[in-house]
């Protein structure tokens, strides 16, 4: 048992970014016994040049020792129940879609983060940002599973008071062509809400639907391109598949 453990610490100690400062250190000590021995004739100057060369090694040794010690606590600290969230954990639509030049949101009816926020998008669109939503078709079939899922009697009037809502907003900005709404006959198993999916810079907040509990208990994660660009891109195209697989809808008073 000893040996296995003596041999996992040179293991550990043996890798190819210490190299350099290991031999720095076997270096300084070699000719320090060396000189020592009086094999080898060591000036002031050079022995103060060893020893400094010495101590560098060791600085550069602790340096990478405690930024790879930091690394692995971070990863191993990224845990799945901290990267999923409840809405009450998440930043305020105001200030995830700030500075959007594009907001996207699919949900069942989006009630709330549509009906809530209208002031906010009106004001978007009037600095040029486009908006697009897609929402249950209230006439789908899917919208009965929806039903069993939640235990809820009212999705259809929540989907059409939503689309009331992006009707008066449309009405309201007559900017046009700068808030698009589609009606989906699929029941997604999410909804998305997103700002600027083809930067760098965009955000995705997923959250999925659970069977019977509230909006606020439903779990939640916030995705960026520096986060996980595989999975950034995984929603960014399921948002966009879904875009192309649902129907326009035209505003009530064109």
């Amino acid at each position: 048992m000893a040996s296995t453990s003596s041999s996992s610490i040179w293991k550990r100690w043996i890798k190819p970014s210490r190299i350099v400062p290991l031999l720095t250190l076997l270096g300084a000590g070699i000719a320090n016994v060396l000189s020592f021995l009086s094999i080898l004739k060591l000036s002031t100057p050079e022995s103060i040049i060893i020893a400094l060369l010495a101590l560098l090694a060791i600085d550069g040794l602790v340096e990478r020792i405690s930024l790879l010690e930091k690394i692995d606590s971070k990863l191993q600290n990224s845990s799945t129940e901290q990267n999923l969230r409840k809405r009450a954990d998440l930043p305020r639509v105001v200030d995830q879609a700030q500075f959007a030049s594009e907001i996207c949101i699919l949900g069942v009816g989006a009630h709330f983060e549509v009906t809530q926020h209208l002031g906010f998008y009106e004001s978007k669109i009037r600095d040029g940002c486009k908006i697009r939503v897609i929402l249950l078709n209230p006439e789908s079939s899917s919208l009965e599973t929806w039903k069993l899922l939640n235990k809820s009697s009212v999705p259809k009037k929540r989907i059409e008071s939503t689309l009331e809502a992006l009707d008066e907003l449309m009405q309201k900005t007559g900017v046009k062509d700068k808030c698009e709404v589609h009606l989906s006959d699929i029941l997604f198993p999410f909804s998305i809400f997103a700002t600027d999916l083809q930067k760098q810079s965009g955000m995705i907040i997923i959250e999925y639907h659970a069977h019977n509990v509230s909006v606020d208990e439903r779990p939640h994660i916030k995705l960026t391109p520096s986060d996980s660009h595989y999975w950034f891109e995984y929603y960014r195209q399921q948002f966009e598949a879904a875009w192309s697989n649902s129907t326009i809808w035209k505003s009530l008073n064109p």
